[in-house]
């Protein structure tokens, strides 16, 4: 036994020696040692970096005669001669040129994670599964938590203020913001979907593609936003006909906080190259950054500065911009300077038919999006037909929804870039064991979820009203929320996954049938159960969500993905 030194990469810079790992006299062969310090692939012998490109096989004699045929970096010269020096013999990477042998077939070749099996790859992932969807999941909640924090900050500030009616017009103002934002959402799904799936192919010019392609279209829509920003808000103006004493606030809110519309769709591009490469924890941290820089400005402008409901505006507006600059920064450093200019000169990225293609896939997103919200939107309207304290009463109740969607959008966030990474490697065992945890873990999350509003949800009501009435009204309808999160979490769950198949048509068509039960249940409901009927009506729209989702969701994974290899 004699120490050698293992070169990896392909210069002097990735040049490593590594001497603690010998050679067996016997066969010449690297014995496999504890602590090898590894560079690349699963086996610490992957894709060598640097000027030499890939990784090169010199076959290397053996005791039998046979040349071993494990990955080989190109020689590092000074490191050759220091070998020779210590051991008064060649470099045995010397023995054979370490240029590919022109005739080493593929069959000749070390798998790589790409070539193996779907069923080794299933093996080698299933280890990892649970592990794998929480270092999604457990980010995305905490970025999503931070972000429901911020509308606290918003009404702690300005409910501060003398004039009472600002803070029902900052309510009325982020709502119509929540409504055209969350529209927009269709981008980051469709981008997590696609990077997700280039990203489990490991093509690394697909998924700049795909970027590329979608921040023109935020910024195409982001321009069209603003130029239609006096029709977007006579539109809100009237559908929900605030008081008239509250059309001007609104109005100085919407028109400052307008303009951080291209960079909060662009960013939305940027969280879902994030969430579909499965950096979860960068997107964290931006989401924490925005949410920071916002709560810090609300507080100066307003409180400090005195600048009422335009310094909260100009404060989401100011942390927006930013937050897209970042993220921009961030996407720029992850996929290359040089690589995103030489695709955008390529003409093949300008082809008509992948923007078109982009935009259908698009389409149906957002489709989907538009009868999501305006089912709650809905619950809000017919809540203020019925009396004005059944509407304070549904506003504290849904409450309780988007508290349930903090934890399980979180785990959906995970299936989406799990299921896509499954798919991209036409893995249908993985795409199954991805969805089966996925599924596991939103299960426990709304039992636990069910089960804290059946404890305290009067305590949780008591905290968002101190009025008797709206307290008695919400408590009496308590029993529709404590069931919703075990209704409402498939669909989460599916939507996640039908992400990740890019089942996009899928999607929009299972709201539509969704939506046309709650609308049915709803004409015939509430009148003559009012209040409950309306509850009760979207307690059937959130299980059909599911209940079609599921059902779909076997004829979809077998129409994208070839039937699993043999073990």
């Amino acid at each position: 036994m004699w120490p050698k030194p293992w070169l990896i990469g392909g210069s002097n810079r990735a040049c490593r020696w590594l001497s603690a790992d010998p050679i067996d006299p016997a066969d010449g062969r690297l014995s496999k040692t504890a602590g090898r310090k590894r560079w690349g692939g699963a086996d610490g012998l992957g894709a060598a970096t640097g000027s030499a490109g890939t990784l090169r096989r010199s076959p290397l004699p053996t005791a039998t005669g046979a040349p071993d045929l494990r990955p080989r970096a190109a020689p590092c010269r000074p490191a050759i001669a220091r070998y020779a020096v210590a051991h008064r013999r060649p470099c045995p990477l010397l023995e054979k040129p370490t240029i590919a042998d022109p005739a080493t077939t593929a069959s000749d070749r070390d798998p790589a994670p790409a070539d193996r099996a779907p069923a080794d790859r299933a093996a080698v992932d299933r280890t990892g599964a649970h592990a794998r969807i929480w270092r999604i999941a457990g980010p995305a909640i905490l970025a999503n938590v931070s972000t429901a924090l911020i509308g606290l900050v918003d009404t702690w500030a300005v409910g501060h203020l003398p004039d009472p009616a600002l803070l029902a017009a900052i309510g009325v103002g982020a709502f119509i913001f929540n409504y055209l934002f969350w529209a927009a959402g269709f981008l980051r799904m469709g981008t997590t979907g696609t990077v997700a799936q280039a990203h489990g192919q490991d093509d690394q010019t697909r998924i700049a593609r795909i970027v590329l392609r979608s921040l023109l279209l935020a910024l195409a829509l982001g321009a069209l936003v603003l130029v239609l920003r006096d029709a977007l808000l006579a539109g809100a103006l009237a559908f929900i006909d605030p008081e008239p004493r509250l059309d001007g606030p609104i109005s100085t809110y919407f028109g400052i906080r307008i303009w951080s519309a291209p960079a909060v769709l662009a960013r939305l591009v940027v969280l879902g190259l994030l969430l579909g490469t499965g950096r979860a924890r960068t997107a964290l941290a931006l989401e924490v950054f925005v949410n920071l820089v916002n709560a810090g400005l609300t507080v100066w402008f307003v409180r400090g500065l005195g600048w009422a409901l335009a310094g909260a505006a100009a404060a989401s507006a100011i942390a927006e911009a930013l937050s897209a600059v970042l993220g921009l920064a961030l996407a720029l450093a992850l996929l290359g300077r040089a690589h995103l200019a030489a695709i955008l000169r390529t003409p093949g990225f300008w082809r008509l038919d992948a923007f078109a293609s982009l935009l259908s896939g698009n389409a149906f997103l957002l489709m989907r999006t538009l009868l999501l919200l305006s089912v709650f939107a809905l619950i809000w309207k017919i809540g203020t037909g019925v009396s004005s304290t059944i509407a304070a009463a549904n506003q504290v109740l849904l409450q309780f929804l988007t508290l349930a969607a903090l934890a399980l959008d979180g785990l959906a966030y995970a299936a989406e870039a799990e299921v896509g990474r499954a798919v991209g490697r036409q893995d249908r065992r993985l795409v199954h064991r991805m969805t089966a945890v996925t599924a596991l873990w939103s299960a426990l999350a709304a039992a636990a979820l069910s089960a804290t509003y059946a404890l305290a949800g009067d305590a949780i009501v008591a905290l968002f009203t101190d009025h008797a009435s709206v307290r008695a009204a919400a408590g009496a309808h308590l029993a529709w929320l404590v069931a919703m999160p075990m209704v409402a979490v498939w669909s989460y769950q599916f939507d996640g996954v039908f992400v990740g198949l890019n089942a996009f048509r899928a999607m929009f068509a299972t709201m539509g049938l969704a939506f046309a039960g709650f609308a049915a249940v709803a004409l015939w409901a509430v009148p003559l159960w009012g209040n409950h009927g309306l509850w009760a009506a979207v307690t059937v729209f959130m299980g059909l969500r599911g209940l079609a989702q599921a059902l779909w969701y076997r004829p979809l994974v077998r129409a994208r993905l070839a039937e699993p290899a043999a073990a």
